[in-house]
């Protein structure tokens, strides 16, 4: 044989023949998408061809052709003018990404795409969002000359609550959206949120907070036989602000069942504790979640709380004495020192609650070592 020529090409191409000398070939396909072909003709010394060899279909493999991206929103709910979502990586060969926001109907309703370069995440806080309806955030990323586009999976902006008490009579996984709550308190795994001279709420969230933050939110309510609480899916920083400690005797910590139905769960619960060994409702209006101030005498005292008893005559136990102490109970996080048994002691915390085998007791949650003056 007098040599040999090739000729690589995709399908739907054609080219001239490239003599060859040697005996083997090395070819790299130019571009992503299609099919290639091989093709080569031997010679005879004369130069003249003797025949040609067809081989392919070759499929081209892009190792780092790009992969549709991953996108999460927020959760389920969200407030009426916030949209937080993120994406995953389309891979190192991304050359930039766009999003849009809008609806199942027209997914650039709200916001068209834009492009964000290399960035993976993006967060609208004054949008104009319709309450019940579900937007979703579209993202396009692009590598050369491909392109390829995911959406999360929705987020429902959820009807607008004026008050954290409406919020709490609302049937268990009703969502709510409320505006404008400062933190109270915040705790490893929850926090509290509260009105001015209001009621106050626990608040589950993936959020870091700090104590003064005024948020909006927006999630599932939750918690009518223990505590009402909010699992919140958005929670977005508006501002700073403060509120105070109500001060509040412990016959009315607590208090009576608001809007409570077992077999609607909405509501909160009653709290309850014994006067004269007989067990009651606390007589006053529903104010689990509120910040307040207590102080008495101190009855017992562990690592992990005491017992403070201001002399009113509601208690957890009917009968009270050794490892029944009479007053309320208060919890402090690992690393408070607790006062010593038969100190006096001003306290401010959470109103809460904790299980007991019939209904629930009152429960004062200390934030810090602050929280506790004894004299």
């Amino acid at each position: 044989m007098g040599g040999w020529a090739w000729r690589w090409v995709a399908w739907s191409t054609t080219g001239a023949y490239v003599p060859s000398a040697g005996s083997t070939l090395t070819q790299n396909a130019s571009y992503f998408g299609s099919s290639f072909y091989l093709h080569i003709r031997g010679f005879n010394s004369e130069g003249v061809p003797n025949g040609t060899l067809d081989l392919g279909p070759f499929h081209y493999w892009d190792g780092t052709h790009p992969v549709t991206p991953t996108v999460v929103d927020d959760g389920a709910y969200t407030t009426a003018d916030y949209i937080h979502a993120q994406w995953s990586p389309i891979g190192p060969s991304a050359d930039y990404y766009e999003y849009a926001v809008g609806t199942a109907l027209d997914f650039q309703s709200i916001i068209p795409f834009t492009n964000v370069g290399l960035a993976r995440e993006i967060t609208h806080d004054n949008l104009s969002l319709a309450e019940g309806e579900t937007y979703y955030v579209t993202v396009r990323g692009t590598a050369g000359s491909n392109n390829v586009t995911g959406s999360c999976d929705g987020i429902t902006v959820a009807p607008r609550i004026e008050r954290i008490s409406e919020a709490k009579a609302l049937v268990d996984t009703d969502s709510a959206a409320l505006y404008g709550k400062t933190v109270t308190a915040v705790f490893p795994d929850y926090a509290y949120v509260q009105e001015q001279r209001g009621p106050g709420v626990r608040v589950f969230s993936r959020k870091t907070l700090a104590v003064g933050d005024v948020v909006d939110l927006a999630g599932r309510m939750a918690g009518a036989d223990t505590e009402k609480r909010m699992e919140a899916d958005t929670v977005v920083e508006r501002s700073s602000g403060s509120v105070g400690p109500t001060a509040m005797a412990g016959l009315y910590l607590g208090g009576r069942a608001f809007e409570y139905s077992p077999e609607s769960q909405t509501g909160q619960q009653a709290v309850s504790a014994y006067c004269d060994g007989v067990l009651l409702e606390l007589p006053s209006i529903n104010n689990v979640g509120m910040l307040v101030t207590v102080l008495g005498r101190v009855t017992q005292s562990n690592i992990d709380g005491f017992y403070l008893d201001d002399g009113s005559g509601w208690n957890d136990f009917a009968v009270t004495g050794p490892g029944s102490p009479p007053g309320v109970k208060v919890s402090v996080p690992l690393g408070v020192t607790t006062p010593p048994e038969g100190s006096y002691a001003v306290v401010t915390g959470i109103n809460s609650v904790s299980q007991a085998d019939v209904g629930l007791r009152r429960l004062v949650l200390v934030r810090q070592q602050s929280d506790i003056v004894v004299y």
